[in-house]
């Protein structure tokens, strides 16, 4: 980042108050996706490896969660993009700790969008 550490360090600690505020309302309902998805999305953004971690099993939960609801869910335009969003982003993850799950994940957001140039980039580097 290119701001001044005073101000990183307030990013990063605003980031891990929402984290541990989004790991609350999962305890009280772990069926909430949305609060999978900004968990995800935070720890995306905290940028160390254990968030990186924590931000694919975040997306796993959501893609669970959503994809349980069946195709009355999925099709919703900001759900299909945020279930994208969540299989594109773990797949990265999963491309350099469990291949497989990745090609599972990039070929399931191109389910979605097949004009996923991402998605197709990706998965052409993973075979």
């Amino acid at each position: 980042m290119n701001l001044p550490d005073a101000a990183q360090k307030g990013n990063k600690a605003k980031l891990q108050k929402g984290d541990a505020a989004l790991a609350k309302v999962i305890q009280l309902q772990p069926d909430s996706q949305d609060a999978h998805l900004f968990k995800a999305k935070i720890n995306q953004s905290t940028g160390t490896n254990e968030s990186y971690k924590t931000m694919a099993e975040s997306y796993d939960e959501y893609i669970k969660i959503v994809t349980a609801k069946g195709a009355s869910e999925t099709a919703k335009p900001n759900v299909k993009s945020n279930l994208i969003d969540a299989y594109s982003n773990a797949a990265a993850y999963y491309a350099v700790t469990n291949k497989a799950k990745a090609v599972d994940y990039f070929n399931k957001a191109l389910a979605l969008d097949p004009n996923d140039q991402y998605a197709k980039a990706e998965l052409k580097k993973l075979q």
